[in-house]
């Protein structure tokens, strides 16, 4: 029993006390500490996140300083994040570093997709493939069919817009001089 107390009880009682004697010297005003700020160059309400921080209070807070630095493009106020990514643009608007581009379903994975079926999908960068069942083109005419896509040659009286020109088994031939 005596070892138990020693064990428990005192650890104990020297948390108790030590919570009464420094625990008061933690409260106060916040306005009294210091705080990092950064520039808000752009006043979106994000900070500079290549910037060097400046010390400061809530009461002497720099101006045009915040005390977030999230801001991945602290020169465009459109770029912050939690920012609606806009497709197609090749900005990362939400800071993520991803960009929006709009893809569209292949099913038949001609490398063309249904111009009815635009998908928004965030990729790393522009240089990549398109993500597996998708196409970064549209134009594609009968979807479940590879041999039907804007590329493919006409073929005569099969009764099939093979190419995806809106014309049936019509051939142009052109002269060659």
């Amino acid at each position: 029993m005596k070892k138990r107390i020693l064990n428990i009880g005192i650890p104990l009682t020297l948390l108790i006390t030590a919570i009464f004697i420094i625990g008061p010297a933690c409260t106060g005003d916040q306005n009294d500490y210091s705080y990092n700020w950064w520039p808000d160059t752009d006043q979106d309400g994000f900070g500079d996140s290549f910037a060097n921080p400046v010390m400061a209070t809530n009461d002497n807070a720099p101006a045009n300083h915040v005390r977030d630095n999230t801001d991945c493009d602290d020169s465009n106020d459109i770029i912050y994040p939690g920012a609606t990514e806009v497709p197609d643009n090749l900005l990362d608007e939400d800071c993520n570093g991803k960009i929006a581009i709009t893809f569209y379903a292949d099913k038949d994975e001609d490398g063309f997709g249904n111009p009815n079926s635009p998908v928004v999908i965030e990729i790393d960068d522009y240089t990549n493939d398109a993500p597996n069942g998708y196409s970064w083109y549209a134009g594609d005419c009968d979807d479940n069919n590879f041999d039907i896509n804007p590329l493919a040659n006409e073929i005569p009286e099969n009764g099939i817009d093979d190419n995806c020109d809106g014309e049936t088994d019509l051939v142009e031939y052109y002269v060659d001089a």
